[in-house]
């Protein structure tokens, strides 16, 4: 063991003030459910767990659809979302076509752009655009 506490390959001896090993796991919600639902729910020994599902079943038979729902997603499996991937596109695929959508906006505003008088007007090109009801 070297001077400064630690062994050869640098974790903290036996016994160092520092080296006091992993924390004690904190209890999680499910670990606390799960306790409660062992413990005894009836006189007759069900546990609490047991006096539930049990409910639930009650719940599926009097016609509820979510208890339904629930004992056949927990017996049958719930069923898998089948997603197509039809047209994948690489990364360098979709950065080309942004690169693209890009270049076609710019050449738009330059079509919208020349058409366009220095005074900010339309450029009709020549063409008479009065009213043909003679209203002027």
């Amino acid at each position: 063991m070297a001077d400064n506490g630690r062994k050869k390959n640098g974790q903290f001896a036996t016994g160092h003030k520092i080296a006091k090993g992993r924390p004690p796991k904190v209890k999680c919600i499910p670990d606390i459910l799960r306790k409660i639902g062992e413990e005894e729910g009836t006189q007759d020994g069900k546990t609490k767990l047991d006096v539930i599902m049990y409910k639930v079943y009650q719940y599926a038979l009097e016609g509820k659809s979510w208890a339904v729902q629930f004992i056949a997603d927990r017996t049958e499996g719930k069923a898998l979302e089948r997603i197509s991937v039809e047209d994948f596109k690489t990364p360098w695929e979709i950065m080309n076509e942004v690169i693209e959508q890009g270049e076609r906006k710019d050449d738009d505003e330059e079509l919208v752009d020349s058409n366009m008088d220095s005074d900010g007007s339309r450029d009709t090109g020549g063409a008479d655009t009065t009213s043909a009801s003679g209203d002027d």
